[in-house]
């Protein structure tokens, strides 16, 4: 299957990274651990869907939620502390 993020050069750089960053929670061992971060991403990607009625327009939206896009987001990324790049980065 193709990744629709590859190949978009302006944030293809940074989206790699970070979707690096959630494949790497993927392969933890402790399931323990695994869970509250999941949980972690589920509770994110909930609050911003709730509060972001346009959250599909976010590119990063779909790499955190691992959603497919229905063609090229206007948006990359959340303001502020609703930034999914920083709250990936968080998780580390």
């Amino acid at each position: 299957m193709e990744n629709s993020f590859e190949g978009r050069s302006e944030t293809g750089n940074t989206e790699k990274i970070l979707k690096d960053k959630l494949l790497k929670f993927v392969n933890i061992e402790d399931f323990d651990l695994f869970s509250k971060i999941q949980e972690r991403i589920v509770d994110f990607a909930d609050r911003l869907r709730k509060k972001y009625p346009d959250f599909q327009d976010y590119s990063f939206y779909h790499l955190l939620a691992g959603s497919t896009l229905r063609g090229e987001c206007p948006k990359k990324d959340f303001p502020g502390d609703d930034s999914v790049e920083r709250f990936i980065n968080l998780l580390e």
